[in-house]
């Protein structure tokens, strides 16, 4: 079994207050709900986190096991405020540039089986989230890899949760091991031509005289 670890080729937070603007130099990622105020003329402003993931595997690989890391640095509302503070992972359906996307732009997603609670004692650390079925989905084209898109609680205020992104000293990554399938025997090959013949033997010894 082989194992890798394959960073983001593209991890960016798009916002929904600032629907228009890209966020992609911005070394930080968000997910969750900001705080209502005369800031944001008191309308909603989620916040949502896409991340892609250039996976250079074979199709016939078996994904043994995947795991996305994610280190937290951020969480506005702590566990006796609101708990479990959960964050879903889903698929997106086309793909996106972290360079330019926008809220507005973004891709539609589908929702995954996949989803992670986050907990105050997970702040200052890497938390990993099991999403195998979705890499090997992505390794045998089973599913378009466009990445994934991470949205957390956005139905309540100050639920914002932050991560490390791409340019930082703890990027988001993923840990895969896999092994690799031996492909079956081939046909066996033709008989060889015959070899040159061997040089002629030195003589045996004389045998003994009869009675």
């Amino acid at each position: 079994m082989a194992a890798i670890d394959v960073f983001p080729t593209d991890s960016v937070y798009i916002s929904q207050f600032y629907h228009n603007t890209n966020f992609g130099t911005v070394n930080q990622l968000f997910t969750g709900q900001y705080i209502v105020s005369t800031v944001n003329r008191c309308k909603p402003d989620a916040y949502r986190t896409l991340l892609k993931f250039d996976i250079n595997l074979l199709c016939s690989d078996t994904i043994c096991s995947a795991k996305l890391f994610l280190f937290v640095n951020r969480k506005d509302k702590s566990d006796a405020e609101l708990a479990p503070q959960t964050v879903t992972i889903y698929e997106n359906e086309s793909d996106f540039n972290q360079a330019t996307v926008t809220w507005d732009t973004a891709p539609n997603t589908i929702i995954s089986p996949y989803s992670f609670n986050v907990t105050d004692s997970d702040v200052g650390s890497y938390i990993g989230i099991d999403i195998k079925d979705l890499v090997q989905g992505w390794v045998n084209a089973c599913h378009v890899n466009d990445g994934i898109t991470l949205i957390g609680i956005e139905d309540k205020i100050d639920t914002i949760i932050g991560y490390a992104s791409t340019g930082s000293v703890n990027p988001p990554f993923l840990s895969i091991n896999y092994s690799s399938c031996t492909g079956a025997a081939g046909a066996t090959g033709a008989t060889g031509a015959a070899g040159a013949t061997g040089a002629t033997g030195a003589a045996g010894a004389t045998g003994a005289t009869g009675a």
